[in-house]
């Protein structure tokens, strides 16, 4: 037969715990009577029936072999020579409690080293307490109350603090066991209600001050009343606000360096910033951008020839040729999520797997491949929902071009009088 399920074996540190299974056990089958009985009466025996008899013999018998399917291989041969469950019970008491000095001082300090367990359930550590004292009634030393009164109280957080010191105040009547262990759980309860109550208040608390700091946040990021003199509209990336003279910043500008003057080089001496501007839809939805480099080659780099006078050397400073970014093969790619939110763009070179997500991945890449990165090619506008080849997409035609308005911005105040110049003399 194997062992009782729910009953552990019997080992040589859980003899207290084996020992409260097992009587469990023999009482459930009406076998721990066995046990307790020393001695059985054979005159109450032989009045009983054949059938009683043999009840109480196989009762009997079971008594032993629970104990001995219980126990390990190694203290089987304590109860090996018997086959009394009463004889077999007194050996391993006798083995795991032995009634001698050694024992009792051994109890004695388990009794003194009981310490409260931080979060530990306070009946159960009084219950602890409690049962050394019954440990050492068993090996024939009795506990006098005060040492049981004070292992209670002695290792109680400081939640108790209060509590404590009104015990210690107590007479000698009423400092027993039983009175301490009922203050001491009355204080554990209403403790629990009270941090009960302010977990409740620090909830509310907390969620008010979420609540305004969402107020705050919404307050600050609303929309700022601007100069309204007309229901022109003016774009952003963003949103559409009614405006007259305010100047909104856009990258659908472009930066002409490379030439100088404004009509001539014989005008000006120094280099002069071109813009180029372009008028676009007020939608919004463009990822066409205002020209680019390969059509202008004169942009890519500012020559800026200075003289230091005779016997100067000029010194030139070489640059990795960069390939044009519009010349890269590109395909943007519109891709739905599952949940269908939103749209995702994403940018790719045909014939790679690459997938770029953004402005920085696709500079990042453009800088590892030795590319100029031109941010005008590049819309991750979800609005947009445009796929196909970049260049397919910008179809950059000579009407577009002819919409550029050339700009120029002298750069002294003796440009700008010229300029102004120049005009009334074109007028």
């Amino acid at each position: 037969m194997d062992a009782i399920q729910g009953v552990t074996l019997l080992t040589a540190s859980n003899w207290e715990v084996w020992k409260v299974e097992i009587k469990v056990s023999l009482m459930h089958y009406g076998a721990w009577e066995f046990i307790e009985k020393e001695e059985s009466n054979p005159e109450v025996e032989a009045k009983l029936s054949w059938r009683d008899r043999c009840d109480l013999k196989l009762r009997k018998d079971r008594a032993f072999t629970l104990i001995y399917q219980n126990i390990s291989n190694e203290f089987k041969p304590l109860i090996s020579g018997t086959t009394d469950g009463a004889e077999a019970w007194k050996i391993l008491q006798e083995h795991f409690e032995p009634n001698t000095r050694a024992r009792k001082i051994q109890l004695l300090d388990e009794f003194f080293s009981t310490r409260y367990v931080p979060g530990e359930n306070l009946g159960l550590f009084i219950c602890r307490v409690k049962r050394s004292p019954e440990r050492l009634r068993e090996v024939g030393h009795d506990l006098p109350p005060l040492y049981q009164g004070y292992q209670m109280i002695r290792s109680l957080p400081d939640d108790f603090r209060t509590t404590v010191q009104a015990i210690y105040r107590w007479s000698d009547k009423d400092f027993v066991p039983d009175k301490i262990e009922a203050e001491l759980l009355l204080e554990e309860n209403r403790l629990s209600v009270v941090k009960k109550d302010l977990e409740g208040v620090s909830t509310f608390a907390f969620s008010d001050e979420v609540k305004h700091k969402i107020k705050k946040q919404k307050s600050k990021f609303q929309p700022k009343s601007l100069d309204v003199n007309s229901n022109s509209f003016v774009k952003s990336s963003k949103q559409v606000v009614k405006s007259s003279n305010v100047v909104i910043e856009t990258i659908n500008v472009r930066f002409d360096e490379g030439k100088k003057g404004v009509d001539s080089g014989k005008t000006f001496t120094g280099p002069v910033r071109n813009y180029l501007l372009k008028d676009f839809p007020e939608d919004g939805d463009i990822i066409s951008a205002v020209g680019d480099r390969a059509d202008h080659p004169e942009a890519d780099s500012e020559r800026d020839t200075r003289t230091d006078g005779a016997g100067s050397e000029s010194q030139t400073v070489e640059t990795p040729t960069l390939r044009p970014c519009v010349s890269i093969p590109w395909i943007r790619k519109p891709v739905e999520r599952k949940d269908r939110s939103r749209k995702d763009i994403y940018y790719f070179v045909e014939g790679s797997n690459a997938r770029l997500r953004s402005f920085n991945e696709i500079q990042k890449y453009c800088k590892d491949n030795n590319i100029e990165y031109d941010q005008n090619l590049f819309n991750f506008s979800g609005k947009n929902s445009s796929s196909g080849k970049v260049a397919d997409l910008l179809n950059l035609s000579l009407e577009e071009e002819a919409n550029l308005a050339e700009v120029r911005i002298p750069k002294t105040y003796l440009q700008k009088l010229l300029t102004k110049k120049e005009i009334m003399v074109a007028l």
